[in-house]
């Protein structure tokens, strides 16, 4: 029986980047429907593909997509989105979550992460760069030491 090809949309504003990215997800058996330049690009062909998955720079001009992903979101709150960016400061990291995003994958660690991430937020599961979960865990840890206890 065959199998759906994962249909992914890229935004990033750097063409070579995406580019690249582009023929990595498709060498990898996936199949990038869109490319988008922009945060606002991203978030018109979001709606217009319905895409099983969206990749979204963080620092984009215009529209980031931190807003793009919340815009996302707001017209498909089923909508999977992932944030795939040089930027690994938590305080970025918790901001993408409230914006709906269910994943983040740091730049540098990409590859097999991003595969990983892909498919687990697909499983309706979220995603984190392992260094990025152990900064998570340890900041959650500090909040509930000032919390007190149940």
């Amino acid at each position: 029986m065959p199998t759906t090809a994962i249909r992914v949309l890229v935004a990033d504003d750097h063409a070579v980047f995406r580019q690249s990215l582009k023929m990595f997800l498709e060498s990898a058996g996936f199949l990038v429907v869109g490319e988008a330049a922009d945060g606002q690009e991203a978030v018109l062909l979001a709606r217009e593909l319905q895409p099983d998955v969206t990749l979204l720079d963080l620092a984009m001009p215009g529209l980031n997509g931190l807003e793009a992903a919340r815009l996302i979101v707001l017209a498909s709150p089923s909508a999977k989105v992932i944030l795939l960016t040089m930027n690994d400061e938590t305080p970025n990291v918790v901001k993408a979550l409230r914006c709906g995003a269910k994943g983040y994958v740091i730049k540098s660690q990409a590859g097999d992460d991003l595969m990983a991430a892909i498919h687990q937020v697909l499983a309706g599961l979220f995603y984190f760069s392992p260094p990025l979960c152990c900064r998570l865990q340890q900041e959650l840890a500090r909040m509930s030491g000032t919390l007190g206890t149940l």
